[in-house]
């Protein structure tokens, strides 16, 4: 997996509850879309159902590379509330 603009912090790994890259989260169900806001202009990205933990953090990263934002981001962890997942970043 070729990430440009997103890194992974170890502190991601709780979120993941022990699944690998290759593992569709426990939570997908509810899950429609992942929200990244920069300068107050929100990304939307669609994600699937059947999306893993590769195909989530591949999606982050195109939502980095489309806003413009030209700074790489540490993931620390996820939030996800009404079907919208959004990133957690180390400060």
């Amino acid at each position: 997996m070729k990430l440009i603009q997103l890194r992974i912090d170890e502190a991601v790994l709780p979120f993941m509850n022990g699944d690998s890259l290759y593992d569709v989260p426990s939570f997908s169900q509810d899950m429609r879309y992942i929200e990244y806001t920069y300068k107050k202009k929100s990304s939307f990205r669609k994600i699937a159902p059947d999306y893993t933990w590769e195909d989530i953090f591949i999606s982050i990263d195109q939502l980095l590379i489309c806003s413009e934002d030209d700074v790489q981001r540490d993931l620390a962890g996820i939030s996800v509330s009404k079907g919208v997942m959004r990133p957690i970043w180390l400060k």
